[in-house]
């Protein structure tokens, strides 16, 4: 049964994709700024009248250290010799790098939303098992939404000479079968927030850069 909390992460998460969806139109930055400052008052709003059990607490307090890790591989990646990923829209005083810092703060907050969403589920069953494999679908299905809604916006591009095959709609598949499976280690990152933000950062750069290597070592064997 949906509680307060739940609906307003649920509405946040709405106006996400709405804010996406529109940028497509307008591909600018600033609406991912706004978007920040949306989810930001939502959640801070929520943590401080809403939140008896703390599963938000702990889900933002998670997706905050991840997010922060993550973006110094993603910078990683943005900088490597065959440049993986390029941004189209930076700034330059982003700690990232070309990364933009609303983008990887965007990030913390999908991180947040689905370790919530475990939380919740988790609540339904005995066992863990229908929670995560639901999480992970809903990954899969969310990540590729976003990862795709990104690209049209103009918001970044895949370099098609490091990945020249494996693409669904412009979209390498294993980006987001790698948040599928990062989201399969929600149960272990859950226990202590703080070294679990790190390591759900870990675990997702690795699952990430391991899915590209993949990919980019049977590219170069063909």
């Amino acid at each position: 049964m949906l509680h307060r909390t739940d609906r307003w992460v649920l509405i946040a998460c709405a106006l996400t994709v709405g804010i996406w969806c529109i940028n497509v139109r307008f591909s600018s930055i600033l609406l991912l700024y706004a978007n920040v400052l949306l989810i930001s008052g939502v959640f801070s709003y929520l943590l401080l009248r809403a939140d008896p059990r703390h599963e938000l607490r702990r889900a933002w307090l998670i997706g905050l250290v991840a997010c922060i890790v993550y973006a110094y591989v993603d910078s990683l990646l943005t900088n490597l010799r065959f440049g993986l990923i390029l941004h189209l829209k930076t700034n330059d005083w982003s700690p990232f790098g070309e990364t933009p810092l609303a983008l990887i703060l965007l990030w913390g907050g999908f991180i947040t939303f689905v370790l919530y969403l475990y939380q919740r589920l988790r609540s339904l069953w005995p066992h863990m098992f229908p929670a995560i494999l639901l999480t992970a679908g809903f990954t899969l299905i969310a990540g590729f939404g976003l990862e795709w809604l990104g690209n049209a916006a103009r918001l970044w591009n895949w370099n098609a000479e490091a990945i020249r095959s494996g693409y669904l709609f412009s979209i390498p598949v294993f980006i987001p079968i790698s948040y599928a499976l990062a989201s399969l280690f929600a149960p272990y990152v859950l226990k202590y927030p703080l070294v679990g933000g790190l390591r759900c950062g870990i675990v997702l750069a690795g699952m990430r850069f391991g899915g590209f290597t993949l990919i980019y070592y049977l590219n170069a064997t063909v």
